[in-house]
């Protein structure tokens, strides 16, 4: 079975970390027996310009064609057409999908790919999936990476036309965690809806593990260091919570602690400030963005992993700090809980309570040892989510629900699609 990947994100030299998700994803259908063609559509920006802007490092990539163990990777880049005050979003929104598709179909044509279904990752690019699926006679089937809570908040986006014929095209949407399987019936349509499947991002656990070996022993005593790892441009992540939190702290009496904030973005400049007015400049260490494994020293290096994130799918770094040993605390009804067993790996607090995470903090201060244990059993949990596991779950889809009469792309159809 042949795959058409569609995503906008995907690992390069710029960013390291970005994409990994679908990069393993790849490779673990290949491994899989299916052959897999990756088309990683990035908006266009000027090389330089992305280049000298770090918002913009992700599209400092050159166009080009590799092979990954055993993943074709395709590069490119098509026109977007940015913000542009009273021009209609709806507009925009259409305009750029298309203009995504359009550079789908073209490479295609030019490169002879051929499939047997498409795949596309998010809600945006499977838009432009929609559109390339529908030209090519392909059944669509869309992983969804974030949360629903901005759609579902959003009913009259929801009820575009472009949107309707996503949710009523597609095959089957793959959730990567729990929160997606509850929010993602109120999006369908009543009659004949979309298989819901869910399939959990695996972790690379062999590479993650040896990367962790080559770093100094641990040391055994518990000092009170708290490490979260996120970007900073997504308000829900929950990094301004921890802050309040960590100034109850204080209050409390309970100041043997330190915090280490590792990422970037725009809410930084915000953050410390916050960090300032709270009183807390002692006990707050900011490092920016950090490459990969740098951050997964940072989780290594602490004590307690805390990221209350209240819009997380899965968290792939939740995953991460479970092989680093480190007990985390996250929210309920997020993608962490998959992660999290509650009072077993970690602590769960309610979205936004900042009472609850300050008490989560204070709970695991006070009882190292029951950190330490967490920490143990949280390493162990973690064992099941593996990518070949995962991979399974979208072949038996795929094989269940692209089957019966072979469907493919192929240089007449494609070439009609095009022009025709």
């Amino acid at each position: 079975m042949r795959i058409l990947d569609l995503t906008a994100i995907y690992p390069s030299q710029a960013i390291d970390f970005e994409g990994r998700s679908v990069a393993s994803l790849n490779r673990a259908w290949a491994d899989a027996g299916l052959q897999v063609t990756t088309l990683v559509l990035r908006q266009w920006l000027p090389y330089w310009v992305a280049r000298r802007i770090p918002a913009y490092h992700h599209l400092a990539v050159l166009d080009g064609i590799t092979d990954e163990k055993g993943v074709k990777v395709v590069c490119s880049h098509y026109p977007h057409l940015p913000h542009v005050p009273r021009l209609p979003e709806r507009f925009r929104t259409s305009l750029n999908i298309n203009l995504m598709a359009k550079r789908a179909l073209k490479l295609c044509r030019q490169l002879n790919l051929a499939g047997d279904l498409i795949h596309a990752e998010g809600i945006i690019v499977g838009l432009a999936g929609a559109v390339v699926a529908k030209r090519l006679g392909l059944p669509l089937f869309i992983t969804l990476r974030d949360d629903l809570g901005h759609l579902i908040s959003s009913p009259e986006q929801v009820s575009e036309p472009i949107y309707q014929r996503l949710f009523s095209q597609t095959a089957a949407f793959f959730c990567i965690g729990p929160a997606q399987m509850h929010d993602l019936p109120q999006l369908l349509p009543a009659t004949n809806p979309p298989e819901s499947v869910l399939a959990p991002n695996g972790i690379d656990i062999q590479t993650l593990q040896s990367q962790i070996a080559q770093f100094p022993p641990h040391r055994a005593e518990f000092s009170g260091r708290i490490v979260s790892v996120s970007n900073l441009h997504a308000r829900w992540k929950g990094i301004h919570e921890n802050l309040w939190a960590m100034r109850k702290l204080i209050e409390r009496g309970i100041a043997d602690w330190h915090y280490t904030i590792v990422g970037d973005g725009r809410y930084r400049p915000e953050l410390e400030q916050m960090v300032q007015e709270l009183g807390l400049g002692g006990h707050v260490t900011f490092t920016g963005g950090l490459p990969h494994i740098e951050a997964l020293r940072k989780i290594y290096d602490a004590d307690i992993f805390c990221l209350p994130s209240f819009m997380e799918a899965f968290g792939n770094v939740f995953a991460e700090a479970a092989l680093c040993e480190r007990p985390a605390i996250g929210c309920r009804d997020n993608g962490p809980e998959m992660i999290i067993k509650e009072g077993e790996t970690g602590l769960l607090v309610a979205p936004r309570n900042v009472e609850e995470l300050a008490d989560a903090l204070a709970y695991l201060l006070a009882h190292p040892e029951e950190a330490q244990r967490m920490g143990k059993a949280a390493a162990q949990h973690i064992q099941q989510f593996t990518w070949a596991r995962t991979a399974q779950i979208y072949k038996d889809t795929f094989q269940e629900l692209a089957s019966g009469p072979r469907l493919s792309v192929t240089v007449a159809n494609l070439s009609g699609a095009l022009h025709g």
